[in-house]
């Protein structure tokens, strides 16, 4: 499944766990006496021992014995078949999932509202059956949108690879070459670093690409936040063109391929002030484009490299 990771040989730990992406740290304990806590095989590349003072750190709670607070009345922040996001009345934040085949809602994570702590709930499949996974989706990027927004980082629905010692993106909804873009790349020398989701940051003043757990069709994904060379803004057609944009069109293209809280206005600030600062130091391109090597010459070409 897209985005999702694969079950076999998972990162299990009795009581807590480390992780960091994007140069973020996490840690996920447990106050459920033998529960282990486990994570999708995508998590592996990112595991750390569990950081002193993480940037998120979250608890594993028995629902049944957790005073839930009620929610504020005010219109939930998101919502689908599949869960929900809101607010409750005493200022933290809700996440429900609903199981369809069993037909009930869950609580998920109650969390603050910058969501640096929270309080998070083993999914259940049915009312006596546990998840394999401790974090699920949607709750598992969550988190990590969240958290990195405030933070400015960016999240984007893009590719990408590692060529030159730097950082190279290939941005596009589904179905515009990602994946295609991603094996081109590799076969002439490139590692694959996420064929779905990576992140913008600026790290002492340079713009940065940073992997993250949630990988497209190609599920291999490298733990690396490398220097930003170059945006691609992919477009499938005859010929190869690789096409400058300026700075000003360059900052619209990153914005219409990010995965953002748009629902909070301090995060979202944030993220577009990276945004702004990456593509006025980045050069971002139109990539006109055949799935065949001769894109990624031309898109060398335009680079440089």
């Amino acid at each position: 499944m897209r985005g999702r990771g694969v079950f076999f040989c998972p990162m299990t730990s009795p009581n807590s766990i480390g992780y960091s992406i994007a140069g973020v740290s996490f840690r996920l304990s447990s106050r459920i006496p033998d529960y282990a806590i486990t994570l999708k095989e995508s998590f592996r590349p990112f595991e750390t021992p569990c950081p002193a003072a993480p940037d998120g750190d979250y608890v594993f709670e028995d629902e049944h014995s957790f005073a839930f607070p009620p929610p504020d009345g005010a219109p939930l922040l998101q919502e689908s078949d599949t869960w929900r996001f809101g607010r409750c009345a005493d200022g933290r934040l809700f996440i429900d999932t609903h199981y369809a085949p069993e037909r009930f809602w869950q609580h998920a994570a109650l969390l603050a509202p910058d969501f640096s702590t929270g309080t998070l709930f083993p999914r259940k499949l049915s009312p006596t059956r546990p998840s394999p996974v401790s974090l699920h989706f949607p709750v598992d990027e969550q988190l990590f949108l969240h958290r990195i927004g405030w933070l400015g980082g960016a999240l984007l629905h893009t590719c990408g690879v590692a060529y030159a010692g730097r950082a190279w993106l290939f941005c596009g909804k589904s179905g515009a070459g990602k994946s295609t873009t991603a094996r081109l790349w590799q076969a002439a020398g490139a590692e694959l670093l996420n064929d779905d989701r990576m992140v913008l940051r600026m790290i002492d003043g340079v713009p940065h690409a940073c992997s993250t757990p949630w990988h497209g069709t190609i599920g291999e994904v490298k733990a690396l936040n490398l220097p930003l060379g170059g945006v691609f803004q992919l477009e499938q057609a005859r010929e190869n063109e690789a096409i400058r944009e300026s700075p000003r069109a360059g900052l619209h293209r990153l914005a219409a391929n990010l995965i953002a809280p748009f629902h909070l206005r301090e995060p979202m600030q944030a993220i577009l002030d990276t945004l702004t600062a990456v593509a006025d130091v980045t050069p971002v391109f139109q990539l006109r484009f055949t799935p065949d090597a001769r894109a990624v010459d031309a898109a060398r070409r335009a680079a440089g490299v």
